[in-house]
């Protein structure tokens, strides 16, 4: 039954935890640029890889592309944060990156997607 004293953003996402355990209900991957500010690529991507065993994660020069549930954004986030010492930025490429898309798939315009 509804609760009248918590926010119907969090029943929902009580009630997708609750489908994802039970039901076997799975949620879409977010496709994540990560700027590593001056800190190295590869340290910043190993931390985001030990966050949560289902997070890939592809160094490319200065940045990481990194593929992971929405349930872990906020780690990553904290895990990025720490790696850099606070440079580091994390920005969505896509909410909903689909299961077989890599990591760097670019539209054929060559640009990046952008979420809709």
């Amino acid at each position: 039954a509804p609760q009248t004293t918590r926010s119907a953003k969090q029943q929902a996402l009580d009630v997708i935890k609750v489908l994802e355990k039970d039901h076997g209900l799975k949620r879409a991957p977010m496709e994540l640029k990560v700027a590593c500010g001056d800190a190295d690529a590869a340290v910043v991507a190993a931390a985001l890889r030990a966050v949560d065993a289902d997070v890939t994660a592809t160094v490319s020069n200065d940045s990481v592309a990194c593929v992971a549930p929405p349930r872990v954004y906020r780690q990553l986030v904290a895990a990025v944060a720490a790696a850099s010492d606070g440079a580091g930025a994390v920005s969505v490429v896509d909410r909903a990156a689909a299961v077989d898309k890599t990591v760097s798939e670019k539209t054929s315009g060559g640009a990046e997607k952008t979420p809709p």
